[in-house]
């Protein structure tokens, strides 16, 4: 009985590890903006409801920078975990097909394919840029953090100078 692994089984063992951090990392960013939304409307709401009582401001922007805070370092890890695989796949492809070029190997061609869009758009607009999921991800990330910032810091400010 032969227990060896053959290559089109390893290949789906990584394929199926690079699948459910891909879905993870998605579920992780949806579950993030539907947070993000519920808490900052709850900001809003409250803001406008009760002007002489700043504290649940305080504690909805505290949890706001933690949230994203807690999401971002959830999104390097999948990030982390995602470009591992990409890695083995491009191993995978590189044994499979040593004497060829990039033709039949798809993750080592997106990469050149890739650097290759990045410099002729290099001296783009902002918006005309070649964005990654990571960076895009990131800056949302990041975006909310801010927001939280702000929530919790003009708590703190109205909590010490009531106007």
């Amino acid at each position: 009985m032969d227990k060896s692994i053959t290559d089109k089984d390893w290949l789906d063992i990584v394929w199926k590890y690079f699948q459910m951090h891909s879905q993870q990392r998605i579920l992780h960013f949806n579950y993030f903006i539907v947070f993000s939304t519920i808490i900052t409307t709850a900001f809003i709401t409250t803001i406008q409801t009760s002007h002489l009582n700043y504290f649940p401001n305080l504690i909805i922007g505290f949890i706001q920078i933690f949230l994203s805070f807690i999401f971002l370092k959830i999104e390097n890890r999948n990030k982390f975990l995602i470009k591992h695989a990409e890695n083995i796949i491009m191993k995978i492809e590189k044994d499979t097909f040593p004497n060829e070029d990039t033709n039949f190997s798809l993750f080592s061609s997106e990469i050149i394919e890739t650097i290759k869009r990045k410099k002729t758009i290099k001296n783009k607009l902002f918006f005309q840029k070649h964005l990654s999921h990571g960076y895009s991800y990131k800056v949302i990330y990041i975006a909310f953090l801010i927001i939280g910032s702000f929530e919790f810091l003009n708590s703190i400010y109205m909590l010490i100078c009531p106007c």
